[in-house]
């Protein structure tokens, strides 16, 4: 019995203390992170542990992390940690943090096979790719922020498959069950021995790693401004091989573009500047021949060009020749 009474008490002395209040009341947090590659269901849940432990620090109160399916469950959720694609595509969010990974807030999107294929254009068009789920924009995303909305990127598009995540995406195609993926870039040979086998077919674009956001159609404005300054200073986990640091956010010109690409269904580079015809043909020939030489002067000496035909013959003498008729003589 004794025993039993010190196990419970170093139970209650190693549980984190919260203020009164937070105890009626704890903070959920939504998590959708199709794209970031877990190494197993072990550093999945470490990394939720983590999260809980490490947002309650800073809002001073118990928050409670779940993985969810699809955003459409997160509606009643104060915090989200969600990819960037499905955090700009939100209307109601406050982004706070933003993962970096080797310093980037971006990393490129690659498409990876099992072989080497003759180009990126046949796989993608003749063989079975997959995508990780992101709530319905992995048409949009492949088509125009990826493949810029080249000729036959809405067949892509279309026939393009989802998978539920980065890990399930990558080790069908490792099994042969799939020709392709479009993942993030990372070196999976090394967290993943299975797929050791995965070769780097090419790189379609840069795509922004996860935010954690403030769910502003749940918390009001004085409170967001609040949990904002002390969300700041949070520690979340990192994920390896992806994540390697947390910052604050910004709204820079990649999240900004991407937006405008995924709402207006139009590629961040303007169909209308390729296809507009040349302007006029002219040529400004005084900026292109080269300046006259400079004048030399004349020399004063005059000197007569040399003969240019043969100077004609003497004419004969009476003794060479006699005329053959009498030459009149005229006398006056």
């Amino acid at each position: 019995m004794a025993q039993l009474c010190l196990f419970l008490c170093a139970l209650v002395s190693t549980t984190p203390a919260f203020p009164d209040e937070a105890d009626s009341e704890s903070v959920s947090v939504g998590v959708f992170l199709p794209s970031i590659f877990f190494v197993g269901s072990a550093e999945k849940a470490d990394f939720l542990s983590q999260l809980e432990a490490n947002l309650s620090d800073s809002l001073g109160r118990r928050v409670i992390a779940a993985f969810n399916a699809k955003p459409s469950g997160m509606a009643k959720d104060p915090l989200w940690l969600v990819d960037g694609v499905e955090a700009v595509s939100q209307e109601n969010l406050s982004l706070v943090l933003r993962a970096y990974s080797k310093g980037q807030t971006e990393v490129p999107a690659t498409l990876y096979a099992r072989k080497d294929w003759a180009n990126a254009f046949s796989l993608l068009t003749s063989g079975r790719v997959a995508i990780p789920a992101m709530a319905g924009k992995e048409s949009d995303l492949l088509r125009y922020w990826l493949l810029l909305d080249e000729p036959k990127a809405d067949q892509i598009a279309r026939r393009v498959s989802i998978a539920r995540d980065a890990r399930s995406a990558l080790t069908a195609v490792g099994a042969g069950e799939l020709e392709g993926a479009v993942v993030l870039g990372a070196d999976y040979k090394t967290l993943e021995p299975r797929l050791a086998a995965l070769v780097k077919v090419v790189q379609l674009g840069e795509l922004p790693l996860p935010v954690l956001a403030i769910n502003k159609a749940v918390v009001d404005g004085p409170t967001a401004a609040e949990w904002s300054g002390r969300l700041a200073k949070a520690k979340l986990p990192l994920v390896r091989g992806v994540i390697d640091e947390w910052k604050l956010s910004r709204q820079d010109s990649v999240l900004m573009e991407l937006r405008q690409a995924l709402r207006r269904r139009e590629p961040m580079v303007s169909r209308s500047f390729v296809a507009a015809p040349l302007p006029p043909f002219q040529v400004f020939l005084d900026g292109m021949l080269p300046p006259p030489p400079e004048a030399t002067p004349l020399n004063p000496t005059l000197v007569m060009p040399e003969r240019r035909f043969n100077s004609l013959p003497d004419p004969p003498t009476d003794s060479e020749t006699k005329p053959s008729v009498p030459v009149a003589v005229y006398r006056p």
